[in-house]
């Protein structure tokens, strides 16, 4: 009986890590001083791979489940985390900061803040995001069954429109 409740709680903890990241541990600082562009698109990047490899398992029909794949969360505590280049979000995402105490902020006026691509589901929720040409830019050729919740964000001063 314990082995068996020992082996859910570790099945439940491990299961739950693998929908929520968090940019520190990919090696965001989050001070408002180093650049963590590099940390964070690795974070990305992970959750990228682990979308596609979702999405292989249930074209295959590995989970004799449904047909859709759930959206994992990247997390950015409190602090402001510099960006010097558009981040990259391939797939579902769902970006989650602290309310008024997360900040995004590109470094360089000519590069967009986050540019998500070929997605079905996009959630933004507690960020303000500071500086960059556009500060979200969408795309997707699934117009007709795609999801854009933006949610507790504050733009600003972006050089072109910031969505």
């Amino acid at each position: 009986m314990i082995i068996k409740l020992l082996v859910f709680l570790v099945t439940f903890l491990y299961m739950g890590n693998l929908l929520a990241f968090n940019v520190k541990d990919f090696g965001a600082k989050g001070d408002g001083k180093t650049d963590d562009t590099i940390a964070i698109q690795k974070a990305l990047n992970h959750i990228h791979k682990r979308i596609k490899y979702d999405r292989f398992r249930i074209e295959d029909n590995w989970n004799k489940g449904g047909t859709e794949t759930h959206v994992d969360e990247l997390r950015f505590p409190e602090g402001t985390y510099l960006i010097s280049k558009t981040l990259l979000a391939n797939g579902s995402i769902s970006f989650r900061g602290v309310k008024g105490k997360t900040i995004l902020k590109m470094t360089n006026p000519d590069q967009d803040l986050i540019y998500c691509h070929i997605y079905r589901r996009f959630f933004i929720d507690g960020f303000i995001l500071d500086g960059g040409y556009t500060q979200i830019d969408v795309w997707s050729n699934n117009w007709n069954s795609s999801t854009v919740q933006i949610a507790d964000c504050e733009f600003r001063n972006s050089f072109g429109p910031a969505f």
